[in-house]
């Protein structure tokens, strides 16, 4: 339940601007003077809002205002709005005014923001399907409010529940360094889990467990590109007969740092995030547990790009039902349902921007494909240490009004178990 939570969670928050108030402004942007006359940035005008409050607006602005117009930048403003994820075009002039100052004019169109969004999802470990009710721009201020279910079948032939699972999560991102954000989330998962060894051939464990799990954290920005979260969590963990009901209380620390670019095609992100939970279970006593993750995405050119990542997770003194697999280190070469406490792993590889995606004039969204080696150590249920290396390969396309994959295939191969091939399809939100 952990790693569908965590991977649920993790894309919610990626969809929260991670900069703020224009301190994304870095990598690939035209660093020149925009005009030969000078004066004060006095005023701004935006067009095209309908759903998103010009307050919010105003607020990603404030670090051009009062400038002289020669230390401004547009692609650099283009681009503070565009990193908010709620526009799909930006554009933006200056106006000179009658005392000399200027106006900054911006015309703009937004995203879908109430989307039902429908998914399914094939892959190595079974079928999922479900849906969401997103609102992604909740009272016109960037704030995310999600709602929705999983269902999973044991099979293809038998369609009876192995996992049924509800979701629902506010978030209320920072808007400036003054004023933190908060999220509260809550969940209910009914769920049957097959845990096997490194090599996908014999079954560890097999349970079955219901779960409520709920939790608020406040995040607080320290400067334009850093911040930190703190949150309590409860969790009404049931487990199969003959286990003993265990309730948990904890909390969670995290502390993330993020800088945007955007070249045209790609927009790429930086960032370093680490995070630390602790919940006592009044049955299994205290359990910590770290996650450490570092993403780079480098664009060579307009449509190729690097992308490199790192990651370490680990706990002690954890259930079984609570251990992390791949995903929390962001590879996808170790078997669907393996599962372990302690994880390290790398990725490195190439993005290519491969079609432009349009009707007529319609600006429907881009395919991307990539190719990446990974490799991770791990650590099996009997103590004993991994390496495992392969390499993952796929396909997304990004729609421009949503903001989101809306289709996604990937296919992995563990090289050192030739036998283990894993692939993921799905249409909706990516898993």
């Amino acid at each position: 339940m952990k790693k569908i939570l965590y991977v649920f969670f993790a894309f919610l928050f990626s969809l929260v601007p991670a900069d703020l108030n224009g301190q994304v402004i870095q990598g690939v942007v035209d660093e020149s003077p925009v005009a030969e006359e000078d004066g004060i940035v006095a005023d701004y005008e935006v067009y095209g809002l309908k759903k998103t409050q010009k307050r919010y607006v105003e607020q990603q602005l404030l670090p051009f205002m009062g400038k002289k117009k020669s230390e401004v930048n547009e692609k650099k403003i283009e681009l503070a709005l565009r990193v908010t994820g709620l526009f799909s075009k930006q554009e933006c002039a200056f106006r000179k005014n009658a005392d000399g100052s200027f106006t900054l004019v911006i015309h703009v169109e937004e995203k879908m923001s109430y989307i039902p969004l429908p998914f399914a999802m094939c892959s190595g470990t079974g079928l999922m399907f479900g849906g969401f009710l997103m609102n992604m721009n909740a009272f016109g201020m960037n704030d995310k409010l999600v709602a929705g279910g999983i269902y999973g079948p044991n099979s293809w032939t038998d369609w009876s529940p192995r996992m049924l699972m509800a979701n629902f999560m506010f978030i209320k991102s920072p808007k400036d360094i003054t004023h933190p954000g908060f999220s509260v989330h809550a969940s209910v998962m009914k769920r049957t889990r097959e845990m096997v060894d490194e090599n996908d051939d014999y079954i560890v464990s097999e349970f079955e467990t219901f779960a409520v799990r709920t939790g608020a954290s406040l995040t607080h920005q320290i400067n334009r590109k850093l911040s930190t979260r703190i949150g309590v969590n409860y969790a009404y963990v049931y487990p199969e007969e003959n286990f003993p009901l265990n309730h948990g209380f904890g909390g969670s620390l995290g502390m993330s740092f993020a800088s945007s670019s955007y070249n045209g095609w790609f927009l790429s992100a930086n960032s370093l995030s680490a995070n630390s939970s602790f919940m006592y279970y009044t049955e299994d006593g205290f359990m910590p547990s770290v996650q450490v993750r570092a993403i780079t995405q480098l664009p060579l050119c307009k449509r190729i790009r690097f992308e490199g990542s790192l990651g370490y997770a680990q706990s002690w003194n954890t259930m079984w039902n609570e251990y992390d697999g791949g995903g929390s280190v962001g590879v996808a070469i170790l078997p669907g349902k393996y599962v372990s406490n302690f994880l390290s792993g790398t990725t490195a590889g190439f993005e290519f921007g491969v079609l432009d995606i349009k009707k007529g004039s319609l600006d429907i969204g881009h395919l991307g494909v990539y190719l990446k080696g990974e490799a991770v150590v791990s650590e099996n249920y009997d103590g004993d240490c991994f390496f495992d290396y392969g390499i993952t390969g796929g396909a997304k396309i990004y729609l421009s009004k949503i903001n989101m994959p809306a289709f996604s295939f990937s296919w992995s191969c563990n090289m050192k178990r030739p036998l283990t091939q894993l692939y993921t399809f799905s249409i909706g939100i990516s898993m």
